[in-house]
């Protein structure tokens, strides 16, 4: 069980390696496989292993207190989802039978891969969701990612470790290579082709945010441009007018604050420090009872001013009412305002401050400071002290980042991404003007653009919920592609293997059917008393029994294969020329063939053998010869027998032809004396005949019971 817990653990962690894995879903799962296959080997017993490796494997992911109950969890899933495998599709596998028939091996597939694997799934994605760490919106992808890469885990990997499970002797043994080849190659290939997918999407996800991103950047660009042209056209005001009056301000600055953006706009004139007195009391004169200058403090609240040798106090002010509390306020008394002004006079260009305090609003605004000088000087000719001496004031502009950028991230928004916008300056640190401050996410697409004499950085972020169209069909049938070709190729690889297997079991068996055939017919062969001697249809020997070697003077080893002639070498015992073979009349006619009389048979070593014989055809159940078998025996004894009768008949016949008349062979009986005898005695016959010769000759030899009628002489 601990094997298996480190199999599993180590199998988990290394498919967790791939680039394209998710949080506790990779993209191919090869620990699912393995955790059913210890089930069906080792049995449900094992399912503390199963639990163990997953969680350690699952730890590795958050190694945290909510981590560790997450991946509990997730390891119970795991655990569950192997048990229901293994009942389903444990009638179809055991230790010692493999996978053979093909209903079996679609019913291991299709239960212990698709239909289990949606356990791990589903608990793996509520508990997610449960902790907070998956989006709603993200589940159903996320979902089928998990099915998909547990599926092809069981249905590719399963089937070789109960291949490769220790101990196992099963009749798939010695083709685990070409079962496991098809299987791994198919497991490369649809990595790659995750892999492939995945670019796919994120190309097609890539085009979104440029796309997105140009529209972004164009809006952006034409919110700032059309917030900041107001300023120049104050400036071109003042610049033509010697003297601009409270109330033409107000006019031209409430057309200009219709734009969307600009949160107010100031007029703060030069002061030296010298005429401070007698500009209040100017101010206050026109109308503005308590008018004095003054700055703010730390906590943003207006304090006495402090000495300096110039001030830029805010005379006019729109929108009145809610400027109001701003006239007086002098833009140089903190040292980012004192610095865009001084850069905006050596530039001879508008200037931005940071995002700075501001009495009027609590919102995120930033301020533009636009030089003023008089109509007759040329601030572009000019140098930096001749700007310096005829500068007048300042147009400062009051740009709410919020108000302004609210169209172009409504826009984002509607396409699915995060708009953020930075002021990031080259030797600081970039301060956030509009969005959500979260850390970028991956296809996060950045660019810089100019603003005053600053850059701002847009960020475009695709959100969670970001839907590339038709991303969902196009992952649903790519997932479902993979699992299908999986599925096929497992099939085809355990279908072959099971195929090959049983051929092989039914040769086994066949073979071993036959060795006792043969074993049986051997032991016919040795005992049969006769020579018998088999040949092919072509005439070739095939077999022979010891008796037939002994009188070929050949062995079967030696004799098989061989033409019959050479082996049975017959001849006419009296012309001593090569007698017919009835092996050859058998081949030829398909009929039983007996020998010639007077056959002689010649064996290896020169000896002659008197013969008897009968061939007749092998046949199967249809008919077709498919050789001969010869049967024949020694009758030597038979015609020695033969002979030795022949001469006895000889010399017997001339004994009775030379014997004188009425002589009789019977012992104490002559032929001169009449005795009365049975109607078939040789005496009564008139002459002696054949019958005669045959009677005496069985008497003398004691056969007479063989040649009836019995003589009763």
């Amino acid at each position: 069980m601990a094997l298996v817990a480190l199999a599993y653990m180590a199998l988990a962690l290394v498919a967790g390696q791939n680039p394209l894995a998710e949080p506790y879903a990779p993209p191919l799962a090869p620990a699912a496989g393995l955790a059913l296959a210890a089930l069906l080997m080792c049995g449900l017993r094992c399912w503390p292993a199963v639990w163990l490796g997953a969680f350690a494997a699952a730890l590795t992911v958050e190694p945290t207190t909510q981590g560790t109950a997450v991946a509990a969890l997730v390891a119970a899933g795991a655990t569950l989802q192997a048990l229901l495998g293994a009942l389903l599709t444990r009638r179809f596998v055991t230790r010692d039978a493999p996978i053979s028939r093909e209903s079996h091996i679609w019913g291991f597939l299709l239960l212990g891969g698709p239909v289990a694997c949606g356990v791990a799934a589903t608990a793996g994605i509520v508990t997610l969701q449960a902790v907070g760490q998956l989006p709603g919106s993200d589940a159903p992808y996320r979902w089928l990612l998990w099915w998909t890469g547990d599926a092809l885990g069981v249905v590719l990997f399963a089937p070789l470790a109960i291949l490769a499970w220790p101990g196992r002797d099963g009749k798939w043994g010695r083709r685990r290579q070409r079962v496991a080849l098809p299987l791994l190659v198919t497991a490369l290939l649809l990595t790659v082709g995750h892999w492939g997918f995945q670019r796919i999407e994120e190309a097609r996800l890539q085009g979104l945010v440029d796309d997105a991103a140009e529209e972004v950047h164009r809006r952006v660009l034409l919110a700032t441009a059309g917030a900041t042209e107001p300023l120049r056209g104050l400036e071109r005001f003042f610049a033509a007018s010697e003297e601009v009056t409270r109330k033409e301000f107000a006019i031209f600055a409430s057309l200009a604050l219709e734009r969307t953006g600009l949160l107010a706009l100031d007029w703060a004139p030069r002061l030296p420090a010298g005429e401070r007195q007698v500009f209040e009391t100017a101010q206050q004169e026109e109308g503005l009872p308590g008018y004095r200058i003054f700055e703010l403090g730390a906590d943003a609240r207006a304090r006495p001013l402090t000495w300096r040798p110039e001030y830029f106090p805010v005379r006019f002010a729109q929108p009145a009412g809610a400027s109001r509390e701003v006239l007086g306020l002098d833009h140089g008394f903190e040292a980012p305002r004192r610095q865009a002004m001084i850069r905006a006079v050596e530039a001879g260009a508008m200037a931005a401050a940071p995002v700075v305090r501001l009495l009027r609003t609590e919102r995120r605004a930033v301020l533009v400071f636009n030089a003023v000088y008089p109509a007759s000087f040329d601030a572009d000719a000019a140098g930096i002290d001749e700007r310096r001496q005829a500068l007048r004031g300042f147009i400062v502009g009051v740009l709410d980042t919020g108000t302004l950028l609210e169209p172009a991230m409504q826009f984002a928004r509607r396409r699915g991404f995060a708009l953020r916008v930075w002021d990031a300056p080259e030797d600081g640190v970039p301060t956030l003007l509009a969005g959500a401050p979260t850390a970028a996410a991956a296809g996060a697409w950045q660019r810089d653009l100019p603003f005053a004499d600053r850059s701002w950085r847009v960020e475009l972020i695709p959100r969670n919920d970001l839907e590339v169209p038709e991303a969902g069909q196009r992952a649903l049938v790519y997932f479902g592609f993979a699992v299908l070709a999986a599925l096929l190729v497992s099939f085809a690889a355990l279908a072959a293997a099971g195929r090959q297997a049983a051929t092989e079991a039914v040769v086994v068996a066949r073979t071993a059917a036959l060795r006792a055939r043969e074993r049986d017919l051997d032991i016919t062969l040795r005992s049969i008393g006769d020579a018998v001697l088999t040949t092919d249809a072509e005439g070739r020997v095939t077999r022979m029994n010891p008796v037939a070697e002994t009188l070929t003077g050949w062995r079967q080893g030696e004799a098989r294969d061989r033409p019959l002639s050479e082996v049975f070498h017959i001849i006419n015992e009296e012309t001593r020329q090569p007698a017919p073979s009835p092996v050859q009349a058998v081949l030829e006619f398909g009929t039983i063939q007996g020998l010639a009389n007077h056959t002689v048979l010649v064996s290896r070593g020169g000896s002659e053998y008197p013969v008897a014989d009968s061939a007749a055809p092998i046949r199967d159940e249809d008919g077709t010869l498919h050789g001969v078998v010869l049967v024949f025996r020694d009758i030597s004894h038979e015609r020695a027998a033969e002979i030795a009768l022949v001469a006895s008949e000889a010399r017997y016949r001339q004994f009775t032809e030379s014997a004188p008349s009425g002589y009789s062979s019977s012992a104490g009986i002559s032929s001169s004396t009449p005795t009365r005898r049975p109607w078939n005695c040789c005496v009564h016959r008139p002459r002696i005949t054949w019958w005669t010769v045959e009677c005496s000759i069985s008497s003398i030899l004691g056969i007479a019971r063989w040649w009836p009628p019995a003589c009763a002489c």
